[in-house]
């Protein structure tokens, strides 16, 4: 039986909406990390294919996709509070009061 990462259409409305915010963030983001991060999260290419079309070291290419998942962290955290379950799913969000970011 495949089981799925969300058990609601619910948790898939909540993930939808909190990934409207992400986007800006991830533009944000500097240039060398950013298009790591779009390359390895939103293409879904391996570090190694990172490296190679960044022409860089796979080492660089991994700091460089680790720093940009940190710095997108720092922006979310930000702008909201995240539950996540004890695998590390986000399971609920709420957004801080405040102009803690505009793109939310």
């Amino acid at each position: 039986m495949k089981m799925s990462l969300f058990e609601s259409e619910d948790d898939i409305a909540m993930l939808m909406d909190l990934s409207k915010c992400m986007r800006p963030m991830i533009n944000a983001l500097p240039e060398t990390y950013r298009h790591a991060l779009l390359l390895a999260e939103i293409e879904g290419k391996k570090h190694s294919e990172v490296a190679e079309e960044l022409k860089i070291s796979l080492s660089a290419a991994k700091s460089r996709i680790l720093r940009g998942r940190d710095k997108l962290h720092a922006s979310v955290l930000r702008c909201c509070r995240i539950s996540q379950n004890s695998k590390g799913t986000i399971v609920d969000y709420e957004k801080k009061p405040g102009k803690h970011c505009q793109s939310c």
